[in-house]
Order: structure tokens, then C-alpha cells, then sequence
């Protein structure tokens, strides 16, 4: 009876590792294997060889199979047939059941018991804690399974070799283990994330708009032409300020003839100079241009990122099938489309505006590096970035609307206050 146990428990257990074996090594996560194996993890490496070799992959499944096989085989074998024996022999021993009775019984009973113990223990748990489990059950199993290939191996070859001659004359390839994931893949995944929790909200819409990314042409996020802020290169002081107190910004493309004639772009700050002196007849000078890239409106946002790198610009021309001005892309429109609407950096510099008198409004947000571009000048103020801590740190009290500070020849007057800072500031220098 104890060795009847002792060989039946051994077979379940067996059956469970080869079972567990088999779901562990498809299930396991490839990247966690590679970043243990970066750590030093020996086991890890070895089972990352296996999910990346075809080959040892197919004799490490073959051999689970060959095992859960065996197992079962002397599960049914000798299992059923012993505890029918033990079951007849207790059967027979009651009067009222006749023999043909007590041995149908003793075989449905050990049939049943066998069946129940090898489902359960020897299959469904050892899958559940596979799955569950994987890389952990990967890792302690492996070491006993490669000692298993090595005994099944001339087996394990011969049943492989039918196995893959018999796909090949059904004109079937085999699959390589290292299978990517396709995008719709990809996006359902980081749904199933977002749903169980392991993802907040915010994240699952950033890579749900990165994966996007590449299926998005430039010429679904341009400016249009026909709302384009450019400059003529003819264009009269007068007639630059105006339109950069309607549409501000701080760099816009310049064209010749029309919209199809871009020569370039030019800075806000390139300018500065020159709208002082609102009689000046051309105020945008060709040798204040910038090169601007070119690119069909059909062009991909991941050429439109890598051309804008290479030039070192934040806009770029997009053009038509016929060679014309489409419309015009920003960095800020691209990254808008990965994270949101942002204030990005263009807004910051448009804080400064210079008026027909030729003084400045600024905001209390602009930075004095940015200031010190537009009058040419050096501030050497440490302590403060802003222009509104500049102004609290001469005041030493929140501002006030109308309250004047002087600072290095400049004359700072709060137009309006934001909270305890300043909202708006007119900078006005000393007349020498």
C-alpha cells in the first residue's frame, strides 16, 4: 500500500513539473529574463538562450510533452489497475455485491480517482501557478528540465524531426519564439494595463498617443497656409508690428514673392533693432534668415522630428503634391499631439512686445536672459530669473499696479499685478 503511494504521488508530481515546465517557458516574460540576465542571474540566461533558440526551445517543449506523456501512461498503467485491485478485493468482501458488481465498480471508482488526482494535481494547479507565476517557476524548474532533455534527448530528436518534416510537407513554416507585438497588440495591452490598475490614466493616453504616433502625417497637424503667420520680406516696420500685436510669436517664416516663395525664418529678436526705427523701408534683412527644412505634407512625425534634430529648427515647411506651401509644422504641434495643448517655450518669448513708442510689456513670467537679448545688455542680478522677481526683490514687498523701480538704466513700471507677483511690467530705458 505505502509503495502503491509513494510511486502514484511521484507520478502526479512528476506530471506537475512537466506540465508546469511547458506553460512556464512560453509564458515567461523574454524582457524580465534579459534584464536578469544583465544582473548576473545564470538560470536567467540560460532560459533566455532557450526562448531565443529555436531549436532548444522545441526540445525543451518536446521534452515536457514527452514527460507529462510518460507520466500519464503510468498514471493509467499502473495506477487504475493497482487501486482497482485494492477496491475489488474490499468489495468482494461484501455479501450482498455480486463479483461481476464489485469489479465494475472497483474499475469506475479507480478510473475516477485516478482521473480526478491527475486533472487536478498533476494539470490544473501546476498551469495555474505557471501562468501566475511564470518567471519564477521558469527559473526553479529549468535546471531539472535540461537534465530531463539529456535523458530524453535521442527521443526527443526523433519525435522533432517527424514533427517538423511532416509540417514541412504540409508547406508549413515553423515560427520563430521571438514573436513581436503588432500595434493594435501593443494598445490593447496598455488598455488591459490601465484596467487592472497598473497604469494611471494620464500614462495609458501618452503611449496610447505614442503608438499613434507613426500612423500620423505631418499634414494632419500643420497650420494651413491659409492660416499661416508669415512676413514679407517687403514688409514696412509699421506693418510687421502690426501683425506680430495680432499673431504673436516669436520666430515666422518669410517669404518672397508669396506663401510658395519661403526664403526662411526669422527671430523676434533679430528684429528688435530694427522695429525701433518705425521709418526704416525693410526692417527684415535676408541675412537675418534662417534656413527652414522642407518636407512633403505626407512626410511621417518621426522624419518631421529627425529633420527638425539635424537642422536644429522648430518649424518646418510642408509642401504639396504640386511643390507649393501646404503649411507649416511646428515642434510645438507634434508634441501637442503626443501629451496635449502645452505651453511651450515659443510662448514664453512672446511675452516680450515692444510698442510704436518703442518701449517694452513684458510679462512677470519672462526670463532676464530673454530680456537682456532684446536690449543688449547685461543684468547681473543672481538671486532672481524673472522679471517679477526682479521687481519684488528691489521693491522687498509685493508690487503694486503703478509702482517704479529703476534698475541699470532701465525704468520698470507694474502695469498689473498676478497674485502676489507681477502680471505685467513696462521697461523703459533711462535717456543718457
Amino acid at each position: 500500500m505505502l509503495v502503491f503511494i509513494l510511486i502514484i504521488t511521484a507520478l502526479i508530481i512528476l506530471n506537475g513539473i512537466f506540465v508546469a515546465a511547458e506553460f512556464a517557458i512560453v509564458s515567461a516574460s523574454r524582457t524580465r529574463m534579459q534584464q536578469l540576465a544583465d544582473e548576473g542571474h545564470r538560470m536567467a540566461a540560460k532560459v533566455l538562450q532557450l526562448k531565443t533558440d529555436a531549436t532548444r526551445q522545441d526540445q525543451y517543449i518536446a521534452t515536457a510533452q514527452l514527460g507529462i506523456t510518460l507520466a500519464s501512461l503510468g498514471l493509467g498503467m499502473y495506477g487504475e489497475h493497482h487501486l482497482a485491485e485494492m477496491l475489488f478485493h474490499f468489495f468482494e468482501r461484501t455479501e450482498w455485491l455480486q463479483f461481476l458488481a464489485a469489479h465494475s465498480i472497483a474499475s469506475a471508482l479507480s478510473i475516477g480517482l485516478m482521473t480526478y488526482l491527475h486533472v487536478v494535481f498533476g494539470e490544473m494547479i501546476p498551469k495555474t501557478l505557471a501562468l501566475q507565476k511564470s518567471e519564477n517557476v521558469v527559473l526553479w524548474i529549468t535546471p531539472l528540465m535540461l537534465s530531463f532533455r539529456w535523458i530524453f534527448l535521442p527521443l526527443v530528436l526523433l519525435l522533432n524531426g517527424i514533427g517538423n518534416g511532416l509540417l514541412k510537407l504540409a508547406g508549413i513554416q515553423r515560427a520563430t519564439p521571438i514573436q513581436a507585438s503588432t500595434l493594435r497588440e501593443l494598445q490593447f495591452v496598455i488598455n488591459q494595463s490601465h484596467e487592472a490598475g497598473e497604469l494611471q490614466k494620464d500614462t495609458a493616453d501618452v503611449l496610447q498617443e505614442l503608438l499613434a504616433f507613426t500612423d500620423t502625417d505631418a499634414g494632419e497637424l500643420m497650420v494651413p497656409r491659409v492660416h499661416m503667420a508669415a512676413l514679407d520680406l517687403q514688409s514696412t516696420a509699421e506693418d510687421v508690428r502690426q501683425q506680430i500685436m495680432e499673431q504673436p510669436h516669436s520666430r515666422y517664416p518669410v517669404y518672397g514673392d508669396n506663401l510658395d516663395d519661403i526664403l526662411g525664418f526669422v527671430h523676434l529678436k533679430d528684429l528688435y533693432h530694427s522695429l525701433r526705427n518705425p521709418t526704416l523701408d525693410q526692417p527684415i534683412q535676408e541675412k537675418d534668415l534662417h534656413p527652414l527644412p522642407f518636407l512633403p505634407a505626407t512626410a511621417e512625425l518621426e522624419t518631421v522630428l529627425k529633420v527638425m534634430h539635424r537642422e536644429q529648427v522648430r518649424m518646418a515647411v510642408l509642401l504639396d503634391e504640386f511643390g507649393g506651401t501646404a503649411g507649416l509644422i511646428t515642434l510645438e504641434d507634434i508634441f501637442a499631439e503626443l501629451a496635449g495643448p502645452i505651453e511651450a517655450d515659443e510662448i514664453h518669448e512672446a511675452e516680450i512686445i515692444q510698442t510704436p513708442e518703442g518701449h517694452l510689456i513684458v510679462e512677470g513670467t519672462a526670463h532676464l536672459t530673454d530680456l537682456e537679448e532684446y536690449l543688449n545688455l547685461e543684468l547681473e542680478h543672481a538671486e532672481v530669473e524673472t522679471v517679477s522677481g526682479l521687481v519684488l526683490d528691489l521693491l522687498e514687498r509685493p508690487p503694486l499696479e503703478g509702482d517704479k523701480v529703476s534698475y541699470m538704466g532701465l525704468e520698470l513700471q507694474v502695469l498689473s499685478v498676478k497674485g502676489r507677483g507681477v502680471g505685467h511690467c513696462r521697461i523703459e530705458k533711462h535717456m543718457a
